[in-house]
């Protein structure tokens, strides 16, 4: 085929996205959005609607609509951030390059509002600022719901529009945001925004984002880190494979997931669920307050009985705790896992006695993790019996070696006096892996330790 040709087939199928193309071929900024939809055809483009105008500067979007729009409906708006700015008068604006004129035909198409801004570049927090006050007082005109608004930065854009989106002062409507191919933004991520971070293979040489994840953990942040195997950087233009429009395809599902109505189920808010959801998200005090809450129109319940016995002694309210497991098991029972907890409860409450009875009962049984050892210690710590405390943490070790728990024992025979035995354990804790230096230098439970010659030699084995 030769070039004439090929060109002559091109301009045709960009007329018939309805797409002029004043970009050469081998100008990325020729090519549109990989994924095509019957519907592009139909769309409504309302072209140059000026959203700020100054002294510095007039600012244009342009707003692509799906067709039959009734009077007064809204529907969710797609921004494709311009964070880099346009250029000088005369030149073609970041909304005329084809990614970003057949990118938000396509969403328009899903049935979304598709909206191209400018942006000055050398203020482009206040366009940003200026593009969502406008959307927000007068959006409406052209169908926008500005409090259901998602967003789409790609490549250099992301580091203006990231840095915005992160700010406390982000405009509130927008709820979904999608970060193609560019840099991360600063960290803490924003726990209220869901973040779409799709990266290109093609920059995994050129950027790092070891540390992109280890963020996501440290804020909670609701992200979902997308690898693009094999897909280039600008893949949505450049990718005209199955893969690249896979990627595009599942960006458009996160938006709708995030911006369309979730579908209202057919049973009623059930108490006891959320109590279950409040108890793994190890949210110990709702989880008693909610099981409590049941138990009031159902006092005969024991697994809800159950339910709060067990959240109550994790959220350290022994006292209620205490009443619950007596209710629950009696004088007597012949569960080891529930003498247990029994027994860390009565801990709590300070009747060690008693305490001591039902973990020898649970004991006997051969049957309790190590971790239970590790939860009655951390309760008698509290309770400043250290003596008890350092025992449960030998239980702990004898069954499994740890450097944390080499430590905390090691605090608990120093908060006893007992340094020789103190040095022996916080030596196995350095041998084992836990040789921060500046944790134990920080730490007040081993205070009484630094007047001993054996202190600065502990210290120098340190990082």
């Amino acid at each position: 085929m030769s070039a004439r040709i090929l060109f002559t087939l091109l301009i045709i199928a960009c007329q018939a996205r309805g797409q002029q193309n004043a970009f050469p071929l081998f100008d990325a900024r020729h090519w549109g959005v990989v994924l095509e939809h019957p519907a592009m055809k139909n769309v409504i483009a309302k072209k140059d609607v000026t959203f700020w105008k100054d002294e510095k500067s007039t600012l244009a979007m342009d707003v692509y609509m799906p067709p039959g729009l009734k009077a007064g409906e809204k529907r969710p708006a797609i921004i494709f951030l311009n964070g880099i700015g346009d250029g000088p008068a005369g030149q073609p604006s970041v909304r005329n390059w084809m990614i970003y004129s057949t990118w938000p035909q396509l969403v328009a198409a899903y049935g979304f509002i598709g909206i191209s801004p400018g942006a000055d570049g050398s203020r482009i927090q206040e366009s940003f600022k200026f593009l969502f006050n406008y959307l927000k007082e007068s959006g409406a005109t052209f169908h926008i719901d500005s409090e259901q608004l998602g967003v789409y930065a790609a490549s250099a854009n992301t580091t203006e529009a990231g840095t915005y989106l992160m700010r406390d002062d982000a405009f509130k409507g927008i709820k979904a945001a999608v970060l193609y191919y560019g840099s991360a933004p600063p960290s803490p991520f924003r726990k209220d925004l869901p973040v779409l971070f799709f990266i290109a293979e093609g920059d995994v040489r050129r950027n790092g984002y070891s540390g992109v994840w280890t963020d996501v953990l440290k804020n909670n942040a609701p992200w979902t880190i997308k690898m693009g195997t094999g897909l280039p950087h600008g893949f949505d233009a450049f990718s005209d494979t199955p893969e690249g429009r896979r990627a595009v395809r599942e960006t458009i599902s996160f938006w709708k997931d995030q911006l369309e109505p979730i579908p209202t189920p057919s049973w009623p808010h059930e108490l006891p669920r959320e109590a279950v959801a409040a108890s793994y998200m190890h949210d110990d005090n709702k989880a008693t307050d909610l099981a409590k809450q049941w138990l009031t129109s159902h006092p005969d319940d024991k697994d809800a009985l159950g339910m709060f016995a067990y959240a109550a002694k994790n959220a350290r309210r022994y006292a209620e705790a205490e009443g619950a497991y007596r209710k629950l098991i009696g004088t007597e029972t012949d569960d080891p896992f529930q003498q247990m907890e029994f027994a860390q409860v009565l801990y709590g409450v300070n009747k060690p006695e008693e305490a001591d009875r039902y973990a020898a009962m649970a004991q006997q049984s051969g049957r309790i993790p190590r971790f239970q050892y590790v939860v009655t210690a951390s309760i008698l710590y509290y309770q400043k019996d250290y003596a008890r405390c350092a025992a449960y943490y030998e239980k702990a070790l004898a069954l499994q070696s740890s450097s944390v728990d080499y430590y905390n024992l090691g605090c608990t025979y120093a908060l006893g006096n007992e340094k020789d035995k103190a040095f022996a354990c916080l030596t196995k804790a350095v041998e084992l892996g836990a040789a921060s230096k500046q944790q134990y230098m920080g730490d007040s439970d081993l205070a009484s330790l630094h007047a001993d010659a054996r202190w600065k030699e502990l210290m120098e084995k340190l990082k």
